[in-house]
C-alpha cells in the first residue's frame, strides 16, 4: 500500500522519504517508483533491446486488490486504472486519461496491459540509477559553454596508429614500434608500461578483461601479450603466418582473427 501511494508522489517528497529511516528508504527506493519517474520525465529506453540482452523479467501488473469486506466501498474503474499511470510514458497516459466513460476506461485498461509487455522495459533494471544518470546527462547538455577536460598522453616518439579503451585503461600502438598502456582511473592518466616487440609500426591491437592482448604490425607478425605478467614474460607468443602487414585483429576466449 505504501508503494502504491508513493507512485503518485512527486520527487521532492520521495527524496524526503529516503531520509526518514531504513524502512522508508527501502520503500521509496522501489524500482517501480523510479521507473515511473524515468518515463514521466520523458526519457525513453529501447525495451526490446533490453530483453534481447537477456533482462527479460517482466513487471507484475496486478492492480491493488478490490476490498473484500462489505463495509469497504468498491474501487471505481478510474481508481483501478490509476494504479498503472505513473509507470507509463506521458503520451500514453494523456490519451487514456482523456476517456470519461466506464466502458472506455475498462477498454483502455486492457490496452495498457498489452502495451506494457511491448513498450516498458522490465523492473529488473536499476531504475533509480538510470534516472539519476539521465538527469545528469541532461544537465550537462544544457551547459553549452562547458568544455570537457583535456588530457594529453605523452609517451610515443611517433604517430599513434591504433587505440583501445575500456573505461579504466587506454592502450595505444604507434609507428615508433611500441605499445603504451595507460591507466586513467580517477581521471588521472598514468603510463603503466611500454611494450617493445614488433620490428615495425604497430597497426592494430585488442585486449580483454583477463589481461591478455594481441597486436598486429606492418612487420607481418601478431604478438600475444600477458599484461599481468612480469616485464620479461609479457610477450607470450609471436605468430608469423602473414606475408604482409597485419591491418586489423580481433580475439575472444578461443580465437584470434587477423587480416
Amino acid at each position: 500500500m505504501s508503494i502504491y501511494i508513493l507512485l503518485f508522489v512527486d520527487l521532492p517528497e520521495i527524496l524526503a522519504c529516503l531520509r526518514v529511516s531504513r524502512h522508508w528508504h527501502r520503500i521509496a527506493g522501489d524500482n517501480i517508483i523510479w521507473r515511473g519517474f524515468y518515463y514521466r520525465a520523458g526519457f525513453s529506453i529501447d525495451a526490446h533491446a533490453v530483453r534481447q540482452a537477456g533482462l527479460n523479467l517482466q513487471p507484475t501488473l496486478a492492480p491493488p486488490p478490490t476490498p473484500s469486506t462489505p463495509s469497504s466501498p468498491p474501487l471505481s474503474a478510474l481508481s483501478k486504472f490509476a494504479y498503472y499511470l505513473p509507470s507509463y510514458p506521458s503520451s500514453l497516459r494523456t490519451s487514456i486519461t482523456s476517456s470519461t466513460t466506464h466502458h472506455s476506461l475498462e477498454s483502455d485498461l486492457q490496452l495498457v496491459r498489452r502495451e506494457t509487455s511491448a513498450s516498458l522495459a522490465p523492473l529488473s533494471l536499476d531504475w533509480k540509477f538510470l534516472y539519476k544518470t539521465r538527469l545528469d546527462i541532461e544537465a550537462r547538455l544544457a551547459l553549452p559553454d562547458r568544455t570537457p577536460a583535456l588530457f594529453k598522453l605523452l609517451g610515443h616518439q611517433d604517430a599513434v596508429y591504433c587505440v583501445e579503451y575500456d573505461g579504466e585503461t587506454i592502450i595505444t600502438g604507434s609507428r615508433d614500434k611500441t605499445i603504451c598502456v595507460w591507466s586513467i582511473r580517477n581521471f588521472k592518466p598514468k603510463l603503466k608500461m611500454t611494450l617493445a616487440g614488433h620490428q615495425a609500426s604497430v597497426l592494430c591491437l585488442q585486449f580483454d578483461h583477463t589481461g591478455y592482448m594481441v597486436s598486429g604490425s606492418s612487420d607481418s607478425t601478431v604478438i600475444v601479450w600477458d599484461l599481468t605478467a612480469e616485464p620479461e614474460n609479457r610477450m607470450t607468443e609471436v605468430l608469423r603466418e602473414h606475408r604482409g602487414g597485419v591491418l586489423d585483429i580481433k580475439m575472444d576466449s578461443k580465437w584470434i582473427v587477423s587480416w
